[in-house]
């Protein structure tokens, strides 16, 4: 099923390691292709043009694909492993929605143990409050923020308590 409310854009799949990085490429379940540090400057700099323009719509990654990279239509971020802590969360899920409009960051996960304090704070389903307070409170050291704000796309928990302000949008169930 199709979500309609979600704008068509690219897609980064981000991995801890190259190994994971290689398995899924290699699979070729889907078309895409990888970046990775070992990978030739020219190799990158020519998948990241791909990118770019279109003719590559999913890319994966590890963390190389990260800092000054900025490309404005990346819709969906999808944490393949466990982010090793909110940091690099943060920064990997930092890269959709340059461009103002929606985007989604998600991690794939199946009874996995968090080693990470607030990670695993964060992914908690019996949460109790907000999740973007928590990447607030990291981030940006706010602990003004009690629920999802005007403008954003609610979080689950939000959507589900229906603790949203009323300009708050919620995401569909796909």
């Amino acid at each position: 099923m199709r979500d309609t409310t979600q704008p068509e854009g690219k897609v980064v799949m981000m991995c801890e390691s190259k190994d994971t990085v290689r398995e899924i490429v290699e699979a070729r379940l889907f078309p895409c292709e990888m970046f990775h540090a070992d990978l030739p400057d020219e190799v990158k700099e020519e998948t990241l043009d791909e990118f770019r323009v279109g003719s590559i719509r999913v890319i994966v990654a590890t963390g190389a694909f990260g800092m000054g990279i900025d490309i404005p239509n990346i819709r969906l971020i999808v944490h393949v492993d466990n982010p090793r802590n909110m940091r690099d969360y943060g920064q990997a899920s930092g890269r959709a929605g340059r461009d103002g409009l929606p985007s989604r960051a998600i991690i794939i996960r199946g009874g996995i143990d968090f080693k990470n304090e607030l990670v695993s704070r964060y992914m908690d389903p019996e949460r109790r409050e907000c999740r973007r307070i928590e990447i607030d409170r990291y981030l940006d050291g706010s602990t003004a923020r009690a629920r999802c704000e005007e403008g954003e796309y609610a979080c689950d928990w939000c959507a589900d308590s229906g603790r949203t302000d009323a300009a708050v949008e919620t995401i569909p169930a796909t």
